[in-house]
């Protein structure tokens, strides 16, 4: 075990990128430890691993799923940026879950632009729109008790943030889709090529 101690600024995009950076194996798994997860379930994260995709996120949303006292606002504003990402991007269940694991390299070329809790959509949709092999499999949520203390999380605030990540997401996927693949741009090359030499023979 590593104990990495930080300095403020805090926040979870913050802490991923500290975490990334020390981390020293081939996979590298994120957690919250505030106790809302059933550890047993974990063995379906590693499963699928074992299957060969390069990563896999625990959804919350599945048909599978159970969830305990999930708050209302949160589970609204999370549905809706879902539906959202279904929209505009990539059919997905649940990619803004922190529980994930994938190989290592992935996460330590991920850039995290987003220094609190919208991290976590970085980190769940940008691999995916890369072209990595992401999985999401079911999981269990059990919201913590009272004297368990409390979560900072605050729907009316980090939603403005989530916005702003899918949106720059979204923008960078425009951007790749308009660009020509390197097959597509050198054949257009060899085609003003052709056309510039069959114009040259002509006029000779």
């Amino acid at each position: 075990m590593k104990v990495v101690l930080r300095n403020p600024p805090n926040g979870v995009g913050r802490a991923l990128r500290d975490g990334y950076a020390v981390a020293s194996g081939n996979y590298i798994l994120t957690i919250d430890c505030d106790f809302v997860r059933i550890v047993p379930e974990l063995r379906d994260l590693f499963a699928a691993i074992a299957q060969g995709y390069d990563g896999v996120i625990g959804s919350r949303f599945s048909h599978e799923s159970v969830l305990i006292n999930y708050p209302f606002l949160k589970l609204v504003g999370n549905r809706a940026f879902h539906l959202l990402v279904r929209l505009f991007l990539h059919k997905v269940c649940d990619i803004s879950n922190n529980l994930k694991i994938y190989r290592a390299d992935i996460l330590k070329n991920l850039e995290i632009q987003e220094h609190h809790f919208a991290a976590n959509a970085e980190t769940g949709l940008k691999p995916i729109m890369a072209g990595y092999r992401i999985k999401e499999v079911s999981v269990s949520w059990i919201n913590r008790t009272v004297d368990m203390g409390g979560s900072s999380f605050r729907t009316v605030r980090v939603a403005p943030r989530y916005a702003r990540a899918l949106l720059r997401i979204f923008r960078s996927s425009l951007r790749t889709r308009l660009l020509p693949s390197p097959f597509v741009a050198a054949r257009q090359t060899s085609s003003v090529r052709s056309v510039l030499l069959s114009l040259t023979m002509m006029n000779s």
